[in-house]
């Protein structure tokens, strides 16, 4: 022998025990210092610790996504998106009217390469407040005898602030 039982069907340490073993005293080694609440540094180096062990800058990109998602929300909170237009209207025209509802910065009528209008466009206002009136006017917008369909720029962010 010289086995002394030990070495039974799961081939010593490396088997059944062993693994779970290692285990164990890992989740503990990383519970330890939470468990302690040994303050907050602790906390951050554990998750920078942690992070780094997952794959390195994984969290980084994500902080940056969300980043740049909060910029996007917040460079539309002052744009509409205009819809259902004519396709002859021209920029000016889609302008004057919006103008009414405070200072135009922008208009961006979409068009196809051979310069065709697609029937809608974005309109930058000077501040969010303009925006909301035109919103409020929601079914009184008529450009060139056509009524047109205006909804704030970014859905999602937006309805979820109305609601």
């Amino acid at each position: 022998g010289g086995c002394g039982g030990g070495c039974g069907g799961c081939g010593g340490m490396q088997g059944c025990g062993g693994m779970m073993q290692q285990m164990n005293q890992m989740s503990q080694m990383m519970m330890n210092p939470m468990m302690m609440g040994g303050g907050m540094g602790d906390m951050n180096e554990m998750m920078k610790k942690m992070t780094e062990m997952m794959g390195g800058g994984g969290k980084k990109t994500k902080e940056e996504k969300t980043a740049a998602k909060q910029k996007k929300s917040k460079d539309n909170a002052n744009v509409v998106f205009v819809g259902g237009l004519r396709k002859t209207t021209e920029e000016d025209r889609v302008a004057a009217h919006f103008a009414k509802f405070g200072q135009v910065e922008h208009v961006d009528i979409k068009r196809l390469p051979d310069g065709t209008s697609r029937g809608f466009a974005f309109i930058k206002f000077a501040d969010t407040e303009a925006v909301d009136k035109v919103i409020e006017a929601h079914a009184k917008h008529m450009i060139d005898n056509k009524w047109v369909e205006v909804k704030k720029h970014d859905g999602l962010a937006a309805s979820a602030g109305l609601t």
